[in-house]
């Protein structure tokens, strides 16, 4: 399932965790340790949206966080964090 989330992330180029949960048919909670791992071998990257918070009334959906494939930059495993 890792190949599968990477190979649909490169695709996508930028998905959201609700996204993948549809794509995969998944709780975010099976994705997540999927994704940390991905993150830590610097293959996928996260990026947060711009919009506001909504704390300030404007009305603004919540802040987003999307991840994007960042390539087979890969970390060594006995590398610490």
């Amino acid at each position: 399932m890792l190949k599968q989330l990477e190979d649909y992330i490169k695709a996508q180029e930028l998905v959201t965790s609700e996204q993948l949960e549809r794509h995969f048919k998944v709780q975010q909670s099976a994705l997540e340790g999927m994704l940390a791992l991905l993150l830590k071998r610097g293959r996928i990257g996260i990026q947060q949206s711009n919009q506001c918070g909504g704390s300030c009334g404007c009305g603004s959906e919540p802040e987003a966080k999307g991840y994007f494939w960042r390539g087979q930059t890969s970390v060594p495993m006995n590398v610490k964090f």
